[in-house]
């Protein structure tokens, strides 16, 4: 395993020359002022446009800093249905401009990270946010809750990948996220898309030996998808994260676990550069409440939440 933790963490760092404070499958990155800025109001507005979409007869003041807008309207924010227990807010037909707003704000970090050649990147970015103490007691159960030690690869995504973490407020302190390197025994048994993160053998013990970074607004967080991570919920305020993960073209050996389910889910740089311009995401599905639908198709929990199309909006035949 140690061969294999020093091979892996040797290719993150060969890709991001600027890492810093890096440990085995983990580091971190300072971003300039001006990109995490935007990334903070594109987020902002993501979530304000849900509110007005949703509780159509209520007043929302944007204006307000972000810290004070999440405290002020947390309750109603914890109400929208299109989050979903891990706290993903998904894309939906009536704030489609925002989402693509969002995305067009995420690729100047692509851009600063000089991903161009290095990957492809997943589509939409993820953004989570965490209600800290005030998460229902149903999510924490649940056999897939973040809150359960993890790797990305359990939720299906290949071991080829990397995950990019980008804060955008909240108490990272206490509401932040706990790592650990895996065990001898994860390789190459666990190396594995696994519907239930509770009670692994691998995981046993991990709370003692973590580390639990305290991540901060203006830095971007590299995590290898062999890290063992959690979510830590422990203060009563909302977190917000930015993620989205790369598929690397460069692979190591111990890369074994590839899932073809999510190829779709994943899109060229050239491609990104395009989104929220000349490319929109778009969705045919209601920001509603509603029952969730029993029974998933084969394989569904090993995808992304939710799927999407893409338009481009371009004419290929104009004069």
């Amino acid at each position: 395993m140690k061969e294999l933790l020093k091979e892996r963490t040797a290719r993150i760092k060969k890709i991001f020359p600027k890492l810093e404070n890096e440990s085995p499958l983990y580091g971190e990155i300072s971003l300039p002022e001006n990109i995490a800025a935007n990334l903070v109001t594109a987020s902002k507005f993501v979530v304000y446009d849900c509110l007005i979409s949703f509780y159509k007869d209520d007043t929302f003041n944007l204006d307000l800093p972000i810290e004070a807008f999440f405290k002020t309207y947390k309750e109603k924010i914890m109400k929208l249905p299109n989050i979903t227990p891990n706290g993903l807010l998904l894309p939906k037909i009536e704030v489609l401009n925002s989402v693509n707003f969002l995305n067009k704000t995420v690729f100047p970090l692509m851009e600063f990270l000089k991903l161009k050649g290095q990957c492809e990147i997943a589509c939409p970015v993820n953004l989570r946010l965490n209600f800290g103490v005030d998460r229902s007691s149903e999510a924490n159960a649940r056999p897939k809750s973040s809150t359960f030690w993890h790797t990305d690869i359990w939720a299906g995504h290949n071991a080829n990948e990397i995950m990019i973490h980008t804060p955008i407020f909240g108490d990272f302190k206490k509401n932040g996220i706990a790592s650990a390197v895996p065990p001898d025994a994860f390789f190459p048994d666990f190396v594995k898309a696994i519907p239930s993160y509770e009670g692994l053998p691998v995981t046993a013990g991990l709370d003692k030996v973590a580390h639990r970074p305290v991540m901060k607004v203006g830095r971007s967080y590299i995590f290898d998808s062999f890290l063992l991570h959690k979510t830590v919920s422990e203060g009563e305020g909302i977190r917000g994260i930015i993620s989205f993960s790369i598929k690397l073209k460069h692979k190591v050996k111990s890369d074994i676990y590839m899932n073809p389910l999510r190829d779709a889910e994943y899109q060229s740089y050239s491609e990104w550069e395009k989104m929220g311009s000349e490319t929109m995401l778009v969705s045919t599905k209601k920001i509603a409440k509603g029952k969730a639908k029993k029974g998933r198709k084969k394989g569904s929990f090993i995808t992304y939440a939710d799927t999407f199309n893409k338009v481009s909006m371009i004419d290929d035949n104009r004069s």
